[in-house]
C-alpha cells in the first residue's frame, strides 16, 4: 500500500470521525491547487527516469490526493448546499417536469416501436442503421424513435462493380414522424427493389408513359436513369414518369422501376398509343410491346 493511499484513508477516517473540515476551499485557492499540479507535472516530467519510473502513474495518485483532499474538507458544504437546494419549490418543480421528459427520451432510445412494412419480395435482406437485421423478419421490424437509414437487398447479394446490374440494394430514410406513422398504422413504409423493365414501342415514338398503380414516393422524388443513352432522364409529371424517347423504330430498350404494377404506352405527337398493363419483375425479363400510337386501330 502506497504511502499516498493511506494518507487517504487516514483522512477519511478523520472525517467519519466527526473532525470539523477545514474550510472550504475559494476560488483563489482552487487556481492554486491548479498550478501546484501544473508545477507537480513538469517537475515530474523533468527529473531523470531513474528516479520516477512511471511519471504518469505518479502524477495520477498525487492529482487524486489532492482532488480527494479538496472533496473531504469540502463535504458538509456541499452536502448543507445540495440538502437547501432540495427544500427549493423551483428545484422541486424542475425534477418533476424533467422526469417525465427524461423518461420519455428514454423510452425513445429503445427498439420498442413495432412496424410492418410493405416489402418485395419477401426474402430480401434489411440493413438497419449498417447493422445486418438477422433473422428478424422484414415485415415485423421494431425500431427506437430515431430516424434510421434502411438498406434492402435482394437474397446472396454481392458487391458489385458494375452499377448496372439489377436488381441491386436499395437504402430509404425512415424519419421520426415515419416511425410513429408506421407505429400507430397510419401510414405503411414501402420498400421494394428496382428491376429492368424491358420496352419496345412500335414504330417511332416521342416519348413512353409510366404509371404507377401504387405510388413509390422515394422512387418519384428520385427515379434511376435508364440504361440506355437512346432514353431521356424520366420526368415526374403528377404521377406519370414520362421518357423522352431517342431510340430507333422497334428498338427494346430498358427501364428501370420498383415491383409493382403499372400501366405502360407510348406517346407521338399527342397521340396516346393503347394502355399495356405490366407487373414487374416480369418472368424471365419478357419484353413488353407497346402498341404505335396514331395506328388506324387507335383512331
Amino acid at each position: 500500500m502506497s504511502k499516498i493511499e493511506e494518507s487517504l484513508r487516514e483522512l477519511v477516517r478523520e472525517e467519519l470521525k466527526g473532525k470539523p473540515p477545514p474550510p472550504v476551499p475559494d476560488r483563489r485557492q482552487i487556481i492554486w491547487l491548479c498550478l501546484c499540479v501544473a508545477n507537480v507535472a513538469l517537475l515530474l516530467w523533468l527529473l531523470p527516469e531513474t528516479i520516477f519510473k512511471d511519471r504518469a502513474e505518479n502524477l495520477s495518485k498525487f492529482v487524486l490526493w489532492l482532488g480527494s483532499s479538496v472533496f473531504v474538507s469540502s463535504f458538509v458544504w456541499f452536502r448543507e448546499q445540495l440538502l437547501g437546494l432540495t427544500r427549493s419549490r423551483v428545484f422541486k418543480i424542475t425534477l418533476a417536469v424533467a422526469f417525465p421528459i427524461l423518461m420519455l427520451v428514454y423510452i425513445s432510445q429503445l427498439n420498442i416501436f413495432a412496424i410492418h412494412p410493405d416489402i418485395e419480395p419477401r426474402n430480401l435482406r434489411m440493413i438497419v442503421d449498417e447493422q445486418p437485421a438477422g433473422d428478424e423478419d422484414p415485415q415485423n421490424l421494431s425500431v427506437s424513435l430515431q430516424t434510421h437509414s434502411i438498406t434492402v437487398q435482394p437474397a446472396n447479394w454481392r458487391p458489385q462493380n458494375d452499377d448496372n446490374i439489377y436488381p441491386r440494394p436499395r437504402t430509404f430514410k425512415l424519419t421520426k414522424l415515419d416511425v410513429l406513422q408506421a407505429w400507430w398504422g397510419t401510414k405503411k413504409p414501402r420498400w421494394r427493389l428496382i428491376y429492368d423493365v424491358y420496352v419496345q414501342p412500335a414504330g417511332a415514338v416521342d416519348e413512353v408513359i409510366v404509371r404507377p398503380v401504387e405510388i413509390d414516393r422515394d422512387f418519384m422524388l428520385k427515379p434511376d436513369p435508364p440504361l440506355s443513352d437512346f432514353i431521356g432522364a424520366p420526368a415526374v409529371r403528377g404521377q406519370e414518369l414520362v421518357y423522352d424517347w431517342h431510340g430507333a423504330e422497334d428498338a427494346q430498350l430498358p427501364l428501370r422501376l420498383p415491383e409493382g404494377k403499372y400501366t405502360i404506352f407510348s406517346r407521338k405527337k399527342k397521340c396516346d398509343g393503347q394502355e399495356k398493363k405490366v407487373e414487374v419483375p416480369f418472368v424471365k425479363n419478357a419484353t413488353t410491346e407497346l402498341q404505335e400510337p396514331c395506328s388506324p386501330q387507335n383512331q
